[in-house]
């Protein structure tokens, strides 16, 4: 933070926070966190809620799904609140509820063998929330379509470990 940001919004601080991160995978949190504390600050909640959740997911690429997911459990409950009131948009909450989404798929993409039927069950249920949330609204907007892809891509891969396929 020094002559680099002069000029600079909140809000451009937080973009390039976030953009460093995701360059960084796994070791990316602490970025996405300081681009949430960022977004926070620029007036933004609903981002500055993905931002949080992007953390909690690279966290569980990582190695730790279980800390990921206790950790994106307040942004989520944040973000539904936020978004019934109106209070943030689709496309901030579709991030979100897919931040968790992935968090719970971890263990189902590094199973070996089989996976218990409850993580499957709740990686089913997260997608298809995703799917409940922007189902029909996509428009335009390719990464909305794109997190409807990605769910479907999740109730596919769910349905290949409970032997579900269709045909």
């Amino acid at each position: 933070e020094g002559a680099a940001d002069a000029g600079l919004t909140d809000r451009d601080r937080a973009e390039i926070a976030e953009h460093e991160a995701m360059g960084l995978g796994p070791q990316g949190a602490p970025l996405f966190e300081k681009a949430a504390g960022l977004y926070a600050a620029a007036g933004d909640p609903g981002e500055a809620l993905a931002a949080r959740a992007r953390a909690a997911y690279v966290r569980a690429l990582a190695g730790d799904p279980e800390g990921a997911l206790a950790e994106v459990s307040g942004p989520y409950e944040e973000i539904l609140a936020l978004y019934a009131e109106e209070g943030t948009g689709l496309r901030q909450t579709a991030s979100v509820l897919m931040a968790r989404a992935r968090v719970l798929m971890r263990p189902v993409h590094e199973a070996d063998g089989p996976v218990d039927p409850r993580v499957l069950a709740a990686a089913e249920e997260a997608a298809r929330e995703v799917l409940a949330l922007v189902g029909g609204r996509t428009g335009e907007d390719v990464r909305l379509a794109a997190r409807s892809a990605e769910a479907r891509a999740m109730l596919a891969e769910v349905a290949a470990h409970t032997g579900d396929l269709p045909g």
